[in-house]
């Protein structure tokens, strides 16, 4: 299913994930933006992945350039807040278990570990 739409970027006006718009600086990389979005050959959207397969889909981003320059903006905030040490401090508790462990790749090639006790070594 396609859907076409203001994807959850903002809330009360302010940009708060600005990943997908800034996908769109990655791309010009390795296309000619331009030329790619006046010809329809270019779209921003990502895959809906959820629980239910009914609810499986593509979300298309319907944003204005005065948005995508809304969302540049609010990241080169952050990236001037990060580069002043805004961020700096992690503090002293460190956060574990859950999603945090899977998106960092937590005991990953442990898993696999017992698999490697059968491996043999090569002679020298």
């Amino acid at each position: 299913m396609l859907f076409r739409s203001k994807p959850d970027h903002v809330a009360s006006g302010v940009w708060f994930n600005f990943q997908l718009p800034l996908y769109r600086h990655l791309a010009a990389e390795v296309v000619d933006v331009a030329r790619a979005k006046e010809e329809g050959k270019l779209a921003l959207g990502y895959f809906r992945l959820p629980r239910r397969s009914e609810d499986v889909g593509v979300v298309m981003a319907d944003w204005t350039a005065e948005e995508l320059a809304d969302a540049d903006a609010a990241a080169s905030v952050v990236v001037g807040r990060v580069r002043g040490g805004e961020f700096a401090e992690i503090g002293e508790e460190v956060v574990t278990g859950g999603s945090i462990d899977r998106m960092c790749g937590v005991g990953f090639l442990g898993q696999y570990a017992p698999l490697l006790d059968d491996v043999e070594e090569e002679p020298e």
